[in-house]
């Protein structure tokens, strides 16, 4: 089994194991911003958990796409979460939970 800790592994070797097919410009997005992240069959979900402006993105995982905005002026955004409808995330400093269409 591969050490998650061990610091000479790559963003990249960190994370393919846990999200199958995703393309080499989904992991260069997702190396320096990853928070809590969420997939489904198609995207990758994660949030951006500044105390204020954070955002909730998404980016295709096997597509070379730019990362989309969903939702931004967070409060503290941690925790994502998805359904076949909706992505879920959690702003720590105004204690809700919120969503939106995927």
């Amino acid at each position: 089994s591969l050490d998650y800790d061990t610091p000479t592994l790559t963003s990249e070797e960190r994370l393919k194991p846990f999200v199958p097919g995703i393309s080499v410009t989904a992991l260069g997005v997702l190396k320096t911003n990853a928070g809590d992240m969420e997939l489904d069959g198609d995207n990758v979900y994660w949030a951006i958990g500044s105390d204020e402006g954070g955002q909730l993105l998404r980016v295709r995982k096997q597509v070379s796409a730019t990362p989309e905005v969903l939702a931004s002026d967070l409060r503290g955004a941690r925790g994502v979460a998805v359904d076949g409808t909706w992505v879920y995330w959690a702003e720590h400093l105004t204690n809700s939970v919120k969503k939106r269409k995927k």
